[in-house]
C-alpha cells in the first residue's frame, strides 16, 4: 500500500492517534492521567486533550486529520526519508529517553535534535514530517492569529454566559494575576487544592495576562 495515498494515509493516522491515547480514550481520564500519558508516549498534553476531546465528539471521524492534502513527489521522497531516519521508534507506543538517546547515536544527532524529530511525527504524523509542517509552529502561529475578542463586543446575553466562565476560571489564577513572578512550587500546591493540573493554571495565567478577562473566554 502506498503510504501516501490520502485515503489510506488519513485511515493510518486515526488508529495512530487513538493507539497513542490509550486509556485516555474514556471519559473518565484525568489531567494526571494525560500527563502520564504524554510522559510515557513523547506527545505534549495538550494534543493528547485535542484528540480525547474530538473523539469523544465525533468518534474516529474527530481523529481524522483535516488539513492533510496530497503531498507532490519531492516532499514525498522528503517524508519517507525522515520517517525512515526515525526507524522503529516513530509508532512505538511508549518511548524512554534512553530511546531517544539511542536514536540520536544512531543518527549522529543531539538529544534534542533527536527529541525534536520524535515529538513532531508523534504530535502530527506523517505529514508533519513535509517541511514547514510541524505542528508546535502551526499551533503557535494558529493562537497569534485569532485573540480571543473583547468582552465590549458581546450582546448581553453573550457577554453573561462569557463572564460566567470568567469566574469559573477565575479561582485558578487569582492568587498569581498581580504577581511580578509566580512560583512553580505556589502554581503546583494552588492547581493540586483546584485538582487542576500546573500546566492548566499556567496557562489561564498568562491568557489573563495577555488580553484580560477575554482571555478566560473559550473562543
Amino acid at each position: 500500500m502506498d503510504i501516501f495515498d490520502l485515503e489510506y494515509a488519513q485511515k493510518h493516522e486515526v488508529e495512530r492517534r487513538l493507539k497513542l491515547l490509550g486509556t485516555c480514550a474514556k471519559d473518565d481520564c484525568t489531567d494526571r492521567q494525560l500527563r502520564d500519558r504524554s510522559y510515557e508516549t513523547f506527545v505534549a498534553p495538550h494534543h493528547l486533550a485535542a484528540w480525547k476531546h474530538n473523539y469523544h465528539l465525533y468518534g474516529l471521524d474527530g481523529l481524522l486529520p483535516s488539513d492533510w492534502t496530497l503531498l507532490d513527489k519531492q516532499t514525498q521522497c522528503t517524508v519517507r526519508t525522515r520517517l525512515r531516519q526515525l526507524g522503529t521508534l516513530a509508532d512505538k507506543e511508549r518511548i524512554t529517553s534512553d530511546d531517544i538517546r539511542k536514536l540520536a547515536a544512531r543518527r549522529g544527532w543531539s538529544y534534542s535534535t533527536a527529541e525534536r524529530w520524535v515529538r513532531r511525527y508523534r504530535a502530527g504524523g506523517l505529514w508533519a514530517l513535509a517541511p514547514h509542517a510541524d505542528p508546535e509552529k502551526q499551533r503557535k502561529r494558529g493562537n497569534q492569529k485569532h485573540p480571543p475578542p473583547d468582552l465590549g463586543s458581546f450582546e448581553p446575553e453573550e457577554l453573561d454566559k462569557a463572564l460566567d466562565e470568567v469566574m469559573k476560571y477565575w479561582p485558578l489564577i487569582e492568587p498569581f494575576v498581580h504577581q511580578v513572578h509566580s512560583s512553580n512550587k505556589d502554581i503546583e500546591k494552588h492547581a493540586k487544592k483546584h485538582g487542576v493540573s500546573p500546566r492548566t493554571v499556567r496557562r489561564l495565567l498568562s491568557l489573563y495576562k495577555t488580553y484580560g478577562p477575554s482571555g478566560l473566554v473559550p473562543i
